[in-house]
Order: C-alpha cells, then sequence, then structure tokens
C-alpha cells in the first residue's frame, strides 16, 4: 500500500485522518484499516488530542471495504479461532473510538 492511502495529521488538538484513494471511492483495504486502527489508538491515549475527524478525498467520503482484495480471499481455508480473530480485529477501530473521551460543548 501506498503511504499516501491515509493522510494523517494534528492540528489544533484535532486528528484528521484522510482516506486517499479516490478511484477507489476510498475502499478500504486491510493495510488502511491497521493503520486507522494504529492511528486511532495512539490518538485515544494521547490526552493532547481532543476530536478525531475521519474523512475521504474526491466525491465520495468511502465505499466500505474493498471488495476486491476480499475477493482474492487466502491460500487456504481458516480456522474457527483465524475467523473469530479476524472478526474481532475488525471491531476493534469501533472499541476504540467508543474508548475515546467524549466532548461536552
Amino acid at each position: 500500500m501506498s503511504d499516501d492511502a491515509i493522510k494523517i495529521e494534528v492540528k489544533d488538538k484535532v486528528g484528521y485522518i484522510t482516506l486517499n484513494r479516490p478511484k477507489q471511492l476510498n475502499a478500504i483495504n486491510r493495510d488502511m484499516s491497521k493503520r486507522m486502527r494504529d492511528q486511532l489508538t495512539e490518538w485515544s491515549l494521547d490526552p493532547d488530542i481532543g476530536a478525531v475527524v475521519l474523512t475521504g478525498e474526491g466525491r465520495a467520503f468511502c465505499a466500505g471495504g474493498d471488495v476486491s482484495e476480499m475477493a482474492k480471499g487466502s491460500d487456504r481455508p481458516r480456522t474457527m479461532e483465524e475467523s473469530i480473530d479476524h472478526l474481532r480485529y475488525g471491531q476493534e477501530m469501533c472499541w476504540v473510538l467508543h474508548s475515546m473521551p467524549k466532548i461536552t460543548i
């Protein structure tokens, strides 16, 4: 994955994540998902980050998951444990976002 698929910036205590695959309507692949999850985890522990903005370049915010990558599959079927780990991994970004401090105005 190109490092440009996700742009990360902090300005005035606001963390910005910009999905940058406009030709694919910013469909999220595995590498992008991992990078976002890792960044959100870092920011969730940083008291200097007061808010997070998630946005996308081009005409679409995000088309969802990158189905062309999903269609490739893997070389072998997953075990039950691997399937459970895969589902848990997919939920971690939601858990991190939920655990971030809330802003009251």
